[in-house]
């Protein structure tokens, strides 16, 4: 009888180490799908799509100017998503000091834009390179014509 009962408690035991486990596996594998999978869209529409329910997903998108997004996460009434440079068709004195820059820029919910088409949504230092390019540009601009800047000053 003591045979029965050493394995009947050996058998709960070892029972109860296995529900354990399998608890933990399945905890894990929806901590993952949750926070960790990031689904890998290979074109603008599943990008889109992910981007108007804010869903994480990751978009390369390959033009004049080439981006890494992210979708990472709801936040309040936006969607986070954090954008990279990883080239551009620009000298390489520009281009060596913004590539690889990231941002974060929070979409309202369901809106359905690349998200560095309004800086404003956005932060962190590609925005800040960005806004640097654009006011060194505009220097240049003005400095090269202040006298036909200056001439069409005086007509008026």
């Amino acid at each position: 009888m003591n045979l029965f009962i050493a394995m009947n408690i050996l058998f709960k035991k070892r029972r109860n180490q296995i529900i354990a486990g399998v608890i933990i596996v399945l905890a894990l594998f929806l901590i993952w799908i949750n926070f960790l999978f990031v689904k890998n869209c290979e074109d603008n529409i599943c990008f889109y799509d992910s981007l108007r329910n804010c869903e994480r997903a990751k978009f390369i998108s390959y033009s004049n100017i080439t981006f890494e997004y992210i979708i990472l996460r709801a936040s309040g009434k936006n969607c986070a998503v954090n954008v990279k440079l990883l080239d551009a068709a620009l000298p390489e004195r520009d281009l060596g000091k913004i590539r690889s820059q990231e941002m974060k820029c929070y979409l309202p919910y369901g809106m359905i834009i690349s998200p560095e088409t309004d800086l404003s949504l956005c932060s962190g230092k590609l925005k800040e390179s960005f806004q640097n390019l654009i006011i060194n540009k505009l220097h240049t601009y003005i400095v090269q014509n202040l006298g036909e800047i200056n001439a069409n000053l005086l007509k008026v």
